[in-house]
């Protein structure tokens, strides 16, 4: 089995390369993203293993493209610097969507990552 594909869907630059290199150096293969939009017009054909998503981003915000992702159940980390868990008490309620505060550990975030997937 190949490596897992993971999509990063992070607007900030440094956050976004910080969680690629995390991840790839952890042999994960990644596919990042600065929005929404563009995840969903690249990624349409793409079979993801997880996601990593950040709640505020520009255009589509993080809650709005878990409702146009929810057919595929893929396991996701929400990951936001401004904690406001309400707003996503419904699908985390789910279970397929975990919720962590930034700034994250890596070593929680990993094991959150791979226990998701593994489920």
């Amino acid at each position: 089995m190949s490596d897992p594909l993971i999509g990063v869907i992070e607007d900030d630059d440094a956050v976004r390369g910080s969680i690629v290199l995390l991840l790839e150096n952890n042999g994960f293969r990644v596919q990042a993203y600065e929005s929404a939009e563009l995840f969903l017009t690249d990624s349409e054909h793409t079979v993801f293993e997880g996601l990593v998503l950040d709640v505020r981003l520009p255009g589509m915000n993080g809650l709005d493209l878990l409702e146009q992702i929810t057919d595929r159940s893929v396991p996701t980390i929400v990951i936001t610097g401004h904690e406001d868990r309400s707003s996503f008490a419904e699908v985390i309620s789910e279970g397929k969507v975990h919720f962590l505060s930034k700034p994250f550990d890596p070593i929680d975030f990993l094991k959150v990552l791979t226990s998701a997937i593994a489920q």
